[in-house]
């Protein structure tokens, strides 16, 4: 089930989902609007990556500063991050969307991760890539994507490799 406006501020109220920091403004009908943080991952230069378990963005990557902008070229993917971290109780889960305005000059946020498991208390990395053939700048502070809420059927709790993220 979607939790919708009502609902979502029912849980903040009960301190259930943190949205730090927090401004009332950012919640939609059925969603909680996320900024984009002041840092990126970048890629280096190409090479030959192997997918397997061990995979990690981070030794192709290097971190960088974006508090004047970062033009983001067509076909490129970089990794972002949220400004605010995101609590979320053990029985609300959560994905992450594109915002529709941003979508329309082909900006994804994320491109293939959406899940946002139940009892995280993070930020969210974001994979951003450019599907269009213009120059996308990237501001950060920027409401960038949107996250929808669910209740699961029994709770659960997130302990994997990325519980305390707070950098792309």
């Amino acid at each position: 089930m979607i939790l919708t406006k009502p609902a979502i501020l029912r849980e903040i109220k009960h301190k259930r989902v943190k949205v730090t920091p927090f401004d009332k403004r950012v919640i939609g009908p059925a969603s909680i609007d996320l900024s984009l943080g002041d840092k990126l991952r970048v890629f280096t230069n190409p090479t030959i990556i192997k997918i397997v378990e061990t995979s990690d963005g981070l030794h192709h990557t290097k971190l960088i500063s974006i508090n004047k902008g970062y033009a983001l070229q067509p076909g490129e993917l970089v990794l972002g991050i949220t400004k605010e971290t995101l609590k979320l109780p053990d029985d609300i889960c959560g994905f992450i969307h594109s915002r529709s305005r941003f979508a329309r000059l082909g900006l994804m946020t994320h491109i293939t991760a959406p899940f946002l498991q139940p009892g995280i208390n993070n930020k969210q990395t974001l994979e951003i890539y450019n599907a269009s053939k213009n120059v996308l700048v990237l501001k950060p502070g920027v409401k960038i994507c949107a996250v929808v809420l669910c209740r699961t059927d029994g709770s659960a709790h997130y302990q994997g490799k990325y519980k305390r993220q707070a950098q792309p």
